[in-house]
């Protein structure tokens, strides 16, 4: 297959899958009505409690360790503790959209008080989980997986404080020989890592180079810089959803933390 039909056959991909969301996904997504929408958003409100009771939570990830050695791996509607020095957590939630249609929701917050909340590139997952790969005052590289009959899609996302936006930077059925390397100089982020495609015998390395620029509309874009990979997709910001109190977690997460 040449170049010009593969790029052709990508842009048709990404076009079905926007506007056909659930064929692209390869199944018929649910839409729930009101009454079982209802019913399915208390049980997570229910599972959100379940999972934020430290009787339920893996010792790794409790606030006693410090940054350094608590694990930063965050299972659905659940909350993890990102850095102790500002009280901040990270989780991936179920919710809905306005169709009644249930997605991911990356969401950040401080005490029960929702900071920031971003929409998941993915719709249908059998399990879920985000992982914070690196953790600076400056940005958070964020991993998401998600298990569709026990294949893993890895997601990379970068959070910037700066912009206060989430980043995509790569998604492919891969995994990582080591961690990505990122690194922030003079307004130049550089992000690579080495993946290895299911089925293949050899790693490749992924190489990004970028900076993140304000647009006349007051909106952060990435700017790419070279080297450029022609076949390589854009980096985009993830959608940034409203930030409403009806999203808060449970008050007692008030009196934990900073």
């Amino acid at each position: 297959m040449n170049s010009a039909i593969l790029k052709i056959l990508l842009v048709f991909i990404t076009f079905v899958s926007t506007i056909f969301p659930s064929i692209a996904e390869g199944k018929i997504r649910k839409v729930y009505s009101a009454q079982e929408r209802a019913a399915e958003e208390a049980r997570i409100r229910k599972d959100i409690e379940a999972k934020l009771d430290w009787q339920n939570r893996t010792k790794e990830t409790l606030d006693d360790y410090d940054d350094e050695h608590r694990l930063l791996y965050s299972k659905l509607n659940e909350s993890i503790l990102l850095r102790s020095s500002t009280g901040e957590r990270f989780g991936i939630y179920e919710s809905f959209d306005q169709g009644g249609y249930k997605r991911f929701e990356i969401r950040l917050h401080k005490k029960n008080k929702i900071t920031d909340r971003f929409l998941s590139g993915r719709v249908i997952c059998d399990a879920i989980a985000l992982s914070a790969e690196k953790v600076t005052t400056e940005y958070v590289l964020f991993r998401e997986v998600c298990y569709r009959n026990d294949n893993p899609t890895h997601t990379l996302y970068l959070f910037d404080y700066q912009s206060r936006n989430l980043y995509w930077l790569y998604s492919d059925e891969v995994t990582y020989s080591k961690k990505p390397i990122v690194t922030l100089k003079n307004g130049t982020y550089r992000v690579r890592w080495d993946v290895k495609a299911i089925g293949a015998e050899t790693n490749h390395s992924i190489v990004r180079n970028f900076s993140l620029i304000r647009t006349k509309g007051n909106k952060w874009e990435a700017k790419r810089l070279p080297p450029v990979n022609d076949e390589a997709d854009d980096i985009a910001a993830e959608e940034k959803m409203p930030v409403d109190e009806k999203y808060d977690l449970p008050a007692f997460v008030a009196a934990w933390g900073k």
